[in-house]
């Protein structure tokens, strides 16, 4: 039974408000199943479009760009700040069972990137890669994991926990009372474990979850009964939901904690969860991803084709509104549908 969770490829004038104590169910079984095969995994790695965007000359030998008439070679440092924007190598995405998967979250912490994925129709089914991005001249796949029967469609990195959020087939999972979850896996040296324990949420499916900065932690689920909810940072247990419709991403700044429903309302709470104001936005489009983020006062909520705004969470004022730049260039598999700002960071 799925499916808000195709909400992921894309994240109420009135909420109704429930404070709840901790409902959450645990399960624990064996989901996680790791390849860490180096020879098979390096397959999925490709540099042949590697180079400056917008300037790429595809090549076999290595990075290229074009300047003028001429075309040169380069090596990026970390401390390069002559150009913009440089693709390294590409990661295809994994294929479980026949079944191609897509991402849906990438989340960066040292020296791994990790990304989530599930499954697009009604087949539960999802995965994280683990990419070691401390070359930055040779980023290397070193883990690629399975999670059967469940979507990951958000994950977030604290301290030695990965933090994920999505949903479980209840066909599978019989003794869940909601698809929704949120969950953490161990790290060790940037590493997962194999296995990790559910908490189920109300709602069809978790969209985002973040380490909170005020000693919890939070994480959203969509539909109409989903909820924003206040997670124990030890043990991940559910100290505290509210009832919200259509919530999509969640964000703090240590003061404040911010949801975003697609119903076009900015919630903002205080760390306790205490309701202080709602901020006009624009709605969102049905089953479409939104992650927004905050930079001290500033929330950056993305709009789809209409771009990305600015907002002041202490007055509640729009600062600024951001359109997407027209496309100038001629290629014919462009759909302009398809050109929309679904997350900001």
């Amino acid at each position: 039974m799925k499916r808000i969770s195709t909400w992921i490829y894309s994240i109420v004038s009135f909420s109704f408000l429930v404070i709840s104590c901790d409902k959450s169910e645990l399960v624990t079984r064996d989901k996680v199943i790791i390849n860490n095969n180096s020879s098979s995994l390096s397959q999925r790695i490709n540099h042949k479009n590697a180079g400056l965007l917008n300037f790429q000359t595809p090549s076999n030998n290595g990075m290229r760009f074009r300047s003028g008439e001429s075309q040169e070679a380069i090596m990026l440092t970390s401390s390069d700040k002559n150009f913009a924007l440089a693709l390294v190598s590409e990661v295809s995405a994994p294929e479980f069972e026949g079944q191609q998967l897509r991402s849906t979250h990438v989340a960066v912490d040292g020296s791994y990137a990790y990304v989530s994925y599930n499954t697009e129709g009604d087949r539960y089914l999802g995965g994280i890669d683990i990419i070691d991005i401390a070359d930055i001249n040779n980023p290397r796949l070193v883990i690629s994991a399975k999670l059967p029967d469940i979507d990951v469609n958000a994950l977030y990195v604290d301290g030695n926990k990965l933090l994920i959020a999505g949903a479980a087939d209840r066909d599978v999972f019989s003794d869940l009372s909601s698809s929704a979850f949120s969950s953490y896996l161990p790290l060790n040296n940037g590493l997962i474990g194999s296995n990790f324990d559910f908490k189920t949420l109300q709602g069809p499916t978790a969209l985002d979850i973040i380490a909170g900065k005020q000693g919890a932690n939070f994480v959203v689920s969509g539909g109409m009964s989903g909820v924003l909810a206040k997670l124990n940072k030890q043990n991940g247990n559910v100290e505290m939901s509210i009832t919200i419709p259509d919530l999509r991403s969640v964000r703090d700044n240590g003061v404040k904690v911010v949801a975003l429903s697609g119903t076009g309302l900015l919630k903002v709470y205080n760390g306790s969860l205490v309701h202080e104001k709602d901020i006009v936005v624009q709605s969102n489009t049905a089953e479409a991803k939104r992650t927004m983020d905050l930079y001290q006062n500033i929330a950056i909520v993305p709009q789809g084709r209409n771009g990305f705004a600015t907002y002041n969470i202490q007055s509640g004022s729009l600062i600024k509104q951001h359109e997407i730049p027209n496309y100038t260039g001629n290629d014919s598999n462009l759909d302009p549908e398809d050109v929309v700002v679904n997350a900001v960071s």
